[in-house]
């Protein structure tokens, strides 16, 4: 797309979605290879398409898919980018259902659970928090998880996913409602502690 094509609030959400899920995996990879793998599995199509009324059982069956398939475009782009002379980003043996689930959940929060958190509907309602270390610490201070839950999240398996969406869940009907124990000021950023620039 470039400046001349048609530009409306999906389109708009969208970009801004695409740019809040890169960030949070700005020590993994770029925004443009984070863009390519949300772009190569539909999410944007995939999210939009999501109705009001979808219930637990059908969020989550979508869900589960979503991040399937960008588990696989994921570990195909890294082996890919693997062949680049000069890289700045290390890579990991294999990437794991945690990484993709944060980047859809992230993506879900910015383009359709802020847009729309005011109208409780069973879709907003079931949209999954993002997963990450701060949230794992304090769901677990509040006791809504056990403290085997607290694993990093970039190394989380599909299993124990969903074990802890499930224990969130017995606790929050509005899954949103779970970053009450989410603290930004809380995060640790390297770069910055370093003396380096941090670039967007």
């Amino acid at each position: 797309m470039n400046c001349d094509d048609p530009y409306d609030f999906k389109e708009h959400l969208h970009r801004y979605a695409v740019w809040t899920a890169a960030r949070a995996q700005r020590a993994f990879a770029t925004t443009a290879f984070i863009k390519e793998a949300i772009e190569k599995v539909n999410l944007k199509e995939e999210a939009f398409k999501l109705t009001h009324d979808c219930n637990t059982h059908e969020f989550d069956g979508w869900h589960s898919e979503m991040c399937n398939q960008l588990v696989t475009v994921l570990n195909r782009l890294q082996e890919e980018r693997k062949t680049i002379e000069v890289y700045k980003y290390k890579t990991e043996s294999e990437i794991e259902f945690g990484r993709a689930a944060k980047i859809v959940n992230i993506y879900l929060k910015t383009a359709l659970v802020i847009p729309n958190c005011k109208s409780s509907t069973p879709l907003i309602n079931n949209i999954h928090p993002p997963i990450d270390a701060i949230l794992l610490k304090g769901l677990v201070e509040n006791e809504t998880l056990e403290k085997s839950c607290c694993v990093p999240w970039t190394k989380m398996k599909k299993e124990k996913y969903i074990e802890i969406i499930n224990q969130i869940r017995s606790r929050y009907s509005i899954l949103w409602m779970a970053e009450h124990c989410w603290k930004p000021e809380q995060e640790k950023d390297k770069n910055i502690s370093k003396g380096a620039t941090t670039n967007i």
